[in-house]
C-alpha cells in the first residue's frame, strides 16, 4: 500500500469510527466523555496524516510510516467491529437509546463503555508509536516546513469543535510540539537563559544527582527539578558554559509528555562555596515540573524497592517504565545530542495523581554533548557508572569516541535490570554504591564461563548481560522484551543486523540511526502489552 493510499484508507475508516461514536454522544456523561476523547485523538491523527501528504518523505521514512498507517487502519477497523458487535441486537427503532437511560439495558450500556474504552486504548497506543517518527520527520524537513506548520496550527484551531478545543487545551498539540522542536534546533533561539541567583529550598532525590526545589519561603511557588552540570578540574569553563547553554536552549522547547524530557526554565550559575561544602562550580539546569505531576523517585530507588514484597509493582508498570525510557532516549537523539549517562540514577519517575501512575523522564545531563560536537577520550574508573557503558567506553581512557549507539547500549542494560526486577547497584548507609546481588554473581559467572580472574573483567560485562538476557530475562518478561534488550546490547557489534557499520557510512545527521532505533527498538517495545 502506498503511503498516500494508506492515509486515505485510514481517513475513511477513522471517519466511520467517529460516526459510530457520535451516535452516542448525547448519552450519559460517562459515554459522552469517552466519545470526546475518541474525537480528540482522531482529530489529532487526521491533522498529522494530512500534513504528511504535503511534505517530501525520504524512502526510509516512507516505509516506516506506511507500516504505521497499515497498523492504524487495522486498529480502527477492529474498534469499529467491536462497537458494532456491542450494539448489534438492540432495536434499530430506538436510535436515542442512551438518551432514555432508565430504559436501556445496564449490561449493554456497560459493554458500550468498555468497547469505547478499548477504542481509546487502541488509538492512544498507536499515537505513542507514531509520534517519534513524526517528530524525526519534522526535524529533518527543509525550511519550507515552517510556514506549513504555522498554517497547520491555524487550521487545527479553526476546525476543532468547542468541546474538542476544551479537550485539546489540556495538553500541547503535535503541531505545537513540532514547532517547539524546530525552534529548539535553531542556534539563535532562546537568547536569555541565565537566571539570577535566588534562594531555593532544595531537597535531594534519593539515589539521583537531581534535586527538587522551589523558591525559599514561598509555599505557593511551583516545584522545580535542578540538574547540576559540575565543572570538574581540567574542564574548560567557557566551553562547558557554551555546551550547557546549547542544551538548555533545546530543552526550553521540550514538551515533557511528548518527549520524556523536562522543559528547561533556564540556568543558574553556582560558584564554589566551601561553607556549604560545594567544592566545584556548577551550572544548574532549572527544569519545570510537568503540570499535574508531583515529586517522585529515581528509577534506582524504584528498583531497590522491588526487594520488599510490600512494594511489589505489577509487570505492566515495569513495561510502562521501559517504554518511557526508550522514548526519552529516542527524543535525546531527535534533539541532536547524546546523553552519555543513561542509568537508573538519571531517570526520574514523577507521580501523577490524576493517572495514579508514574511517568519516566531522563535527567542526569552532566556528561552530555551535542551529537555533532567534539568528544573526548576521557572517562573514569567508577565501576557503578562503567557498568552501563559499552566495553569500548569503559575506564579512564576509553578506546572509542562516544556516539549515539553508546546511549542505546546503556538503555539495554537499564531495560535488562528493569526486566529482571533487580537492581545491579545497592547503597550502604552513607550512600556509597555497592554491588547488588546480580552484579555480585558476575565473578561466579566469570569462573564458570572460563574467563578466569577479575583483572580486566569489566570488558566481559557485556557478555554477562547478554547471557542473562538469553537465559533469565524471557522467564520474567517474555521473548519479545528479551529480543529488544539483546538488540540494544549488540547495537555496536560489527555483525549486527540492526545497527551495523553500513549505518555509520551512509548516515546523515544521525537520521538513519534515529529511524532504525524507532523501527527496531521503540516500535517493538510499544507493541508489548501485559
Amino acid at each position: 500500500m502506498d503511503i498516500i493510499a494508506g492515509i486515505e484508507m485510514a481517513w475513511k475508516v477513522g471517519q466511520v469510527l467517529i460516526e459510530y461514536c457520535q451516535t452516542w454522544k448525547a448519552a450519559e456523561e460517562e459515554v459522552s466523555d469517552r466519545v470526546i476523547i475518541v474525537e480528540s485523538a482522531w482529530f489529532r491523527i487526521s491533522k498529522q496524516l494530512e500534513f504528511l501528504q504535503e511534505i517530501n518523505l525520504e524512502d526510509q521514512h516512507r516505509r516506516i510510516l506506511d507500516d504505521l498507517v497499515r497498523v492504524l487502519v487495522t486498529r480502527l477497523s477492529a474498534a469499529i467491529t467491536l462497537i458494532n458487535q456491542t450494539l448489534k441486537g438492540e432495536s434499530e427503532k430506538r436510535p436515542a437509546l442512551f438518551k432514555m437511560m432508565p430504559r436501556a439495558t445496564k449490561p449493554r450500556y456497560l459493554l458500550l463503555k468498555s468497547a469505547i474504552d478499548d477504542a481509546i486504548k487502541e488509538v492512544e497506543d498507536w499515537i505513542s508509536r507514531f509520534d517519534p517518527s513524526w517528530y524525526l520527520v519534522i526535524r529533518t524537513a527543509d525550511m519550507t516546513i515552517e510556514n506549513k506548520l504555522v498554517k497547520a496550527r491555524e487550521s487545527e484551531a479553526r476546525r476543532a469543535s468547542p468541546s474538542l478545543k476544551r479537550h485539546l487545551r489540556q495538553t500541547q498539540t503535535p503541531f505545537q510540539a513540532a514547532q517547539g522542536l524546530r525552534e529548539a534546533l535553531r542556534p539563535d533561539s532562546a537568547p536569555h537563559l541565565f537566571l539570577k541567583q535566588i534562594d531555593l529550598e532544595r531537597h535531594k532525590i534519593v539515589y539521583s544527582s537531581a534535586q527538587t526545589a522551589r523558591e525559599m519561603n514561598n509555599p505557593y511557588a511551583p516545584w522545580l527539578i535542578i540538574d547540576s552540570v559540575v565543572c570538574h578540574p581540567g574542564t574548560d569553563p567557557n566551553a562547558m558554559a557554551r555546551d550547557v547553554r546549547a542544551l538548555a536552549r533545546k530543552l526550553t522547547k521540550a514538551d515533557p509528555l511528548a518527549f520524556g524530557l523536562l522543559s528547561c526554565k533556564g540556568i543558574i550559575k553556582m560558584p564554589v562555596d566551601p561553607v556549604s561544602g560545594r567544592q566545584h562550580a556548577s551550572l544548574d539546569l532549572v527544569l519545570r515540573m510537568p503540570k499535574g505531576f508531583e515529586s517522585g523517585k529515581s528509577l534506582r530507588q524504584f528498583l531497590l524497592e522491588q526487594h520488599d514484597q510490600n512494594n511489589f509493582v505489577s509487570l505492566s508498570r515495569h513495561v510502562a517504565i521501559a517504554k518511557d525510557l526508550a522514548r526519552s532516549v529516542s527524543s535525546v537523539h531527535t534533539f541532536k545530542f547524546v546523553h552519555k549517562n543513561v542509568r537508573p540514577e538519571s531517570v526520574l519517575l514523577l507521580y501523577s495523581a490524576e493517572a495514579d501512575a508514574h511517568a519516566g523522564f531522563l535527567v542526569g545531563f552532566d556528561n552530555f554533548r551535542a551529537a555533532d560536537g567534539a568528544t573526548n577520550l576521557r572517562g573514569d574508573t567508577e565501576w557503578d557508572r562503567n557498568m552501563y557503558r559499552h566495553p569500548s567506553r569503559q575506564g579512564e581512557y576509553p578506546e572509542e569516541k562516544y556516539r549515539m549507539h553508546h546511549d542505546i547500549y546503556s538503555l539495554g542494560v537499564c531495560l535488562l535490570e528493569l526486566g529482571l526486577h533487580e537492581s545491579f547497584v545497592s547503597y550502604d548507609a552513607v550512600g556509597v554504591p555497592q554491588p547488588g546481588p546480580l552484579f555480585g554473581n558476575f565473578n561466579e559467572w566469570l569462573e564458570s564461563s572460563g574467563h578466569g580472574g577479575t583483572w580486566g573483567a569489566s570488558v566481559f560485562l557485556k557478555d554477562y548481560f547478554i547471557d542473562m538476557t538469553l537465559r533469565k530475562l524471557p522467564r520474567f518478561m517474555g521473548d519479545k522484551y528479551a529480543q529488544i534488550v539483546l538488540t540494544c546490547l549488540t547495537c555496536l557489534d560489527d555483525d549486527s543486523n540492526d545497527f551495523g557499520e553500513e549505518v555509520d557510512l551512509s548516515d546523515r545527521d544521525g537520521i538513519t540511526l534515529g529511524m532504525k532505533f524507532i523501527q527496531k527498538i521503540l516500535l517493538q517495545i510499544n507493541e508489548l502489552s501485559v
